[in-house]
């Protein structure tokens, strides 16, 4: 999988156009940032999932299996919750799912929007407790004014 780009095309997978997103993306040799937010998930995955990392995981896997049908490849999976609980359980999950498909595309750990005691659990806890599960990623914590 190649690298992010320093300047990497805007497109999020969670617009319209999802299809079109990707095949720019590949065009032009840009990153995607496949972003899946516990507060934001679709009506549908939460019917069927509930609230839960299971209904992150599998709503990434849904837009990564669109990347791959058009044999797009440069992404990053990126989980975000403001529940430190969630956002470990989401990452453990995604790199179990993965390793079940016979994938290996990087985890994106971004820290963004919360303030106090949680951010600063957030920006320690989940990255250890990701890499302590025997993970390889690259971790990038862009916590408000930390960027």
């Amino acid at each position: 999988v190649a690298p992010c780009r320093p300047t990497p095309l805007s497109a999020d997978t969670r617009a319209c156009g999802c299809c079109l997103q990707v095949l720019k993306c590949k065009e032009l040799g840009r990153a995607l940032r496949i972003g899946t937010n516990h507060g934001s998930l679709s009506a549908r995955i939460l019917s069927y999932y509930g609230d839960t990392p299971r209904g992150m995981v599998e709503s990434a896997f849904e837009f990564a299996e669109i990347c791959r049908k058009h044999d797009y490849h440069n992404f990053v999976f990126s989980m975000k919750a403001s529940n430190p609980l969630v956002m470990v359980s989401a990452y453990r999950l995604l790199a179990e799912e993965q390793y079940k498909h016979g994938w290996d595309y990087p985890l994106h750990l971004g820290v963004t929007g919360t303030k106090g005691f949680n951010a600063w659990y957030l920006a320690c806890v989940v990255p250890a407790s990701t890499v302590q599960a025997g993970l390889e990623i690259a971790a990038l914590l862009c916590l408000k004014g930390w960027c």
